[in-house]
């Protein structure tokens, strides 16, 4: 589930100075008797729209936290897009918060971990550095590791409703890095400023909703559980973008997916789970995938069992896709 975090920050008023000149002592007496009068009204002015504000601020931020430091921040979990998170953040006179030291960074992961049904949430970006560049920044990237699971930067999914895309033309960017898919009233002429020739999919591509209703469908878009199509849906399709998931199942077999081409989202692109009566997984030999590794996921299906032949062209196979797989050894 995606997430998003307000953070609201505390702030101070601060007062503006001003100077004004008048001819003769008496006359700058008066007009100073009269400005300090003046000030002493707007001061107690100012002291009841504090309070008035501090009021509505309380109500208003009634549900959320306060850090150490005194800032308040809530986590919002319903699903959103990132400029709609920034929106609502903003109705609270927040913003969605921004993670720039190691401090920040460590309290954003304990409160994820507080929450097991959110695995990822929105944060805020600074547009423009406020630290001298001769500094070393903080950075919560990996520079050994990926950044993510997934294998692009940017998925634009199954949006009914999306009909323009409008890219920066400082954006740098490869075919590979993008995505774009199953929305239905995007046109390529309406594409503007892409960095190349982005695909949108053709006839063939459909959700997994669909592909029960159209024999035209060979490619399912999206993750995929296996048990959400009967087998006679398997033999039309040839190729899954996403991830298949074949889970408690009572397979004994993968030939339904024989010859299956998977090119996925992230890792793994194939799990293959919890299965009891599978035994048979040869077909996983004429499958192709293609992910960042590990490829393949393969645990808890007690019953696999193979002569040792295949079993070692099995084990190579998933050598290959840095996976692995325990055989029976009572079979």
């Amino acid at each position: 589930m995606l997430a998003w975090i307000c953070a609201l920050l505390a702030i101070g008023l601060t007062s503006a100075q001003f100077f004004f000149a008048v001819d003769g002592q008496a006359a700058l007496e008066e007009r100073l008797n009269s400005l300090t009068s003046h000030v002493q009204d707007l001061d107690k002015q100012v002291a009841t729209l504090q309070k008035k504000v501090a009021g509505l601020a309380q109500a208003a931020h009634s549900e959320w936290n306060s850090t150490d430091s005194g800032s308040l921040y809530r986590v919002f979990e319903e699903r959103r897009s990132w400029s709609d998170a920034e929106n609502l953040c903003q109705t609270f006179d927040a913003h969605l918060a921004v993670i720039d030291n190691e401090t920040k960074n460590n309290f954003v992961k304990g409160l994820i971990n507080e929450k097991p049904t959110v695995d990822y949430v929105w944060i805020g970006m600074k547009t423009k550095s406020t630290s001298p560049s001769s500094q070393n920044t903080f950075t919560n990237f990996d520079k050994e590791n990926p950044i993510s699971d997934y294998n692009y930067a940017l998925i634009i999914f199954s949006n009914k409703n999306l009909s323009k895309i409008f890219f920066s033309n400082k954006l740098i960017a490869q075919p590979k890095d993008f995505f774009v898919r199953m929305n239905p009233k995007l046109m390529p002429k309406n594409i503007f400023n892409a960095p190349y020739a982005i695909s949108l999919g053709n006839k063939t591509d459909c959700l997994i909703h669909e592909a029960r209703r159209s024999k035209s469908c060979s490619k399912i878009i999206g993750d995929v559980d296996f048990k959400s199509l009967p087998s006679n849906i398997w033999t039309q399709v040839h190729e899954v973008e996403g991830t298949l998931r074949i889970e408690n199942t009572k397979l004994t077999n993968l030939d339904a997916i024989r010859g299956l081409k998977i090119i996925g989202w992230k890792v793994p692109a194939l799990i293959i789970k919890n299965n009891l009566k599978l035994n048979d997984i040869s077909a996983l030999l004429s499958i192709s995938i293609k992910s960042k590794k590990p490829e393949i996921e393969i645990e808890n299906n007690p019953s696999i069992c193979h002569n040792i032949t295949d079993q070692q062209k099995l084990k190579k196979w998933l050598l290959l896709r840095k996976a692995s797989v325990k055989f029976n050894s009572s079979c």
